[in-house]
């Protein structure tokens, strides 16, 4: 399936959960494999893969480590429950990339240290 030029609507935010679901639920199974949620993230505006994150490797490995925690019925798949319930997989990617987007930007402002800091030792 072609997310961006199939004539399909943009993917919803994750942060949409029942709906980012819905969308990548490519074959309406009401499961998600490990492919379509890999997919999903990719095609997610401020989720996919970019030059700092691992790109489609980091993305990959992420929910590859994620799955067997939140896949509650040993199934091998994520269904709606397990994905959108509090506490479930997509909140778990969400709280992920907030993280890495904190230390990206740790990172863009000299490895982590605040203005206050650096005021303080330049003895301003």
């Amino acid at each position: 399936m072609d997310y961006n030029n199939g004539g399909l609507p943009p993917p919803p935010p994750l942060s949409d959960r029942q709906s980012w679901f819905t969308y990548f639920d490519a074959d309406k199974t009401g499961h998600l494999t490990s492919e379509e949620i890999i997919t999903g993230l990719l095609h997610t505006p401020d989720y996919g893969a970019s030059g700092d994150d691992g790109g489609i490797e980091g993305v990959r490995d992420l929910v590859h480590a994620v799955l067997p925690v939140f896949d509650r019925d040993g199934s091998g798949t994520i269904d709606r429950n397990e994905f959108c319930d509090g506490g479930g997989m997509a909140e778990s990617l969400l709280l992920a990339a907030e993280q890495q987007q904190k230390q990206m930007q740790q990172e863009s402002n000299g490895g982590g240290s605040n203005e206050n800091e650096n005021v303080h030792a330049a003895g301003i």
